[in-house]
């Protein structure tokens, strides 16, 4: 997982849905990505 994330996450800088949204849909695109390199 995106340690730069991870923070943004520890520190609760994520307050809005929208953020939290975009937040999910990053962490789907990182998964997807995982899974298409095996």
């Amino acid at each position: 997982m995106n340690r730069h994330l991870q923070r943004k996450v520890k520190t609760g800088k994520y307050q809005s849905p929208q953020e939290v949204i975009d937040f999910a849909l990053q962490l789907l695109d990182e998964y997807e990505q995982i899974t298409d390199a095996e």
